[in-house]
């Protein structure tokens, strides 16, 4: 009896992710990714009170893929007949609704897992935007993940004291190198200047990637950031005191990141950059990487360190 059972359990469990797969979605057009925007998904059956849905409007939040402009979500295919993709807000804070989204769409039964939306002009609530459905290639990898060396990071966050500086898409400007970084906030510096910041991981060359957030407002000297893709609760900044500050990002070793605007004794800067050993000065310059015979090597005005931060 045992043994029927456990094969009956067996077949309900293969039954019911047979008809699970993963849908893919791809946005490259600016203005949706606007200040990080996540994408979400929408599913359902149904109509009025009698409808059967994944999630409260605006859907779930889609997980970014290694692939730029690519995230993806797993749908039963027995309980939604029915999707709409949304501009989604990448925290868990305010409107999750970022104002956009596309019109209704069939889940595809015919292999097409990838919606691509073409729309690339700024098209705002109804009817919503445009695509068109295909096969997606070879599952992508795992989002970012910090301190591989293969990736972007960028200073992300909210300015007071300041006229309009906000930073809400990633520039050359807030790019860490080698782990750090100078900010000078803009606006008036007898003004109260405070900045409220937290870090965006990204794949090299695009601008849309994971935020990394502390899970408790700080005004620390440094603060841990989760991955807001695996801690729910990361949603707040690490507030710092202007006009300006160099910022150093490590990597913990566990998955988190340490944003510090004092260097750390024994941490590795993110970037495949070695352990920080420059001493605790204001800096100025903007730190540059250069192969010199064969070796790298950190150029920071007019010093220069090697990959473990020993000043050469």
């Amino acid at each position: 009896m045992k043994k029927i059972f456990t094969l009956m359990m067996a077949m309900t469990l293969m039954a019911s992710t047979a008809f699970a797969t993963t849908i893919y979605c791809k946005m490259e057009h600016s203005w949706w990714k606007d200040a990080g925007a996540a994408i979400g998904a929408y599913a359902w059956t149904g109509d009025g009170d009698g409808a059967v849905k994944n999630a409260d409007w605006p859907g779930v939040r889609m997980t970014a893929t290694a692939q730029a402009d690519v995230w993806s979500v797993d749908i039963d295919l027995t309980k939604y007949e029915k999707i709409i993709f949304t501009r989604m807000n990448p925290g868990n804070d305010g409107d999750l609704y970022w104002g956009a989204k596309t019109k209704d769409q069939m889940i595809p039964t015919d292999g097409k897992n990838l919606f691509t939306i073409t729309t690339s002009a700024v098209a705002w609530g109804d009817p919503g935007c445009d695509g068109e459905w295909s096969v997606m290639g070879d599952e992508p990898g795992p989002g970012p993940q910090p301190s591989t060396g293969e990736h972007d990071y960028y200073l992300m966050g909210n300015l007071t004291g300041a006229q309009g500086g906000d930073i809400t898409v990633p520039t050359p400007e807030e790019l860490f190198e080698c782990g750090t970084l100078t900010y000078t906030f803009p606006g008036d510096p007898n003004n109260e200047n405070r900045g409220y910041f937290f870090v965006m991981v990204c794949d090299p060359g695009s601008v849309i990637g994971v935020g990394y957030m502390l899970k408790a407002y700080s005004t620390e000297s440094h603060a841990t950031l989760y991955s807001q893709q695996t801690e729910q609760g990361a949603t707040q900044k690490m507030g710092v005191p202007g006009p300006t500050v160099t910022f150093y990002l490590y990597d913990n070793g566990d998955g988190t990141l340490e944003l510090s605007t004092v260097p750390l004794a024994g941490k590795t800067l993110v970037g495949g950059c070695g352990e920080q050993a420059i001493e605790n000065t204001v800096v100025t310059e903007k730190a540059h990487k250069q192969i010199i015979d064969g070796h790298l090597v950190i150029i920071r005005g007019d010093k220069m360190y090697d990959a473990t931060g020993k000043a050469l």
